[in-house]
């Protein structure tokens, strides 16, 4: 088994060589969030109940360590997972 480490991807969409595509509709970052929310949740079929912020739809979300939206794009892989809320339970705690 190996260790998931999301936000290593999420980097490789600052990354100038890898985000070219996206900065024509959006900017990197949002393109990087994105990924991490809609896109994951039309991945996997339940985009009716994630992956967006709207009424009705289930808040899950991670708290890290540092703002991906104002880091060094670079450092984005750096960012840290300090706690994990699903459902309104915390279910990973660093």
């Amino acid at each position: 088994m190996t260790k998931k480490q999301p936000l290593f991807g999420l980097c490789s969409c600052c990354n100038p060589a890898i985000a070219r595509l996206a900065q024509t509709f959006l900017s990197r970052r949002q393109f990087m969030l994105l990924g991490a929310g809609a896109f994951a949740a039309y991945q996997h079929f339940e985009e009716d109940r994630k992956g967006s912020v709207e009424v009705g739809k289930l808040a899950d979300f991670a708290i890290l360590s540092d703002n991906p939206l104002t880091v060094d794009p670079m450092a984005i892989k750096d960012i840290t997972v300090l706690a994990t809320i699903k459902e309104g339970k915390t279910i990973y705690k660093a």
